[in-house]
């Protein structure tokens, strides 16, 4: 109600955290304050989104973190890479919002840097992850995600990967090397899918 702050609010996913930013300035008053909503309001603010702004966030970064995360924009759909002490600039006008899942890069195999985002058109994407952990035979090294829901899953991805299966089954994938997002869709009708990234 001061008319110059976003509100944040954030929580915890099994490999993730989840960062909600809110424009609330100017849509009400609260009954059992003195405060008066100001009379000038901005009808846009702006602020910074860090992945410090998640308290606990050591409880989902493990050993083999890198020390960066993988931000992922619900309202934009971009992917950036930043420091947890990073931050990014973000503006919202009155009853505005925007998500934001923030997931640890981890290294595997000293060769590919790797942040599950889950999927991506949910407001908590990472929600949808359930287990997550790194494979090797003799021919193949990869990423194996188990999870529940349909549509399009995310990730961070250092490397391009040879192949991707979802349920055992070869599905098509995209990479966009200028901000290393992995995309592949989760068939809608699956409800428990089990997703292999193979590099």
């Amino acid at each position: 109600m001061d008319g110059k702050s976003l509100l944040k609010i954030w929580n915890l996913n099994k490999f993730s955290g989840v960062l909600g930013i809110f424009n609330c300035q100017g849509a009400g008053s609260w009954p059992c304050l003195n405060n008066t909503v100001e009379k000038e309001i901005s009808q846009e603010l702006s602020g910074r989104v860090s992945p410090d702004d998640i308290e606990y966030f050591e409880e989902v970064t493990g050993n083999s973190w890198t020390g960066d995360c993988a931000v992922f924009s619900f309202n934009t759909g971009s992917l950036s890479r930043m420091p947890k002490k990073g931050s990014l600039y973000v503006k919202l006008k009155v009853l505005q919002c925007d998500i934001f899942t923030i997931s640890p890069i981890k290294i595997y195999d000293q060769n590919v840097e790797f942040a599950p985002i889950g999927l991506i058109e949910m407001y908590n994407s990472g929600g949808a992850v359930g287990s997550m952990k790194f494979f090797s035979d003799s021919s193949n090294y990869g990423i194996n995600i188990k999870g529940k829901g349909s549509g399009r899953f995310g990730a961070y991805s250092s490397r391009k990967p040879k192949f991707c299966t979802v349920n055992t089954r070869e599905e098509e994938f995209d990479f966009k090397g200028e901000d290393n997002l992995l995309t592949l869709l989760v068939p809608v009708g699956i409800n428990s899918w089990d997703i292999s990234i193979y590099y």
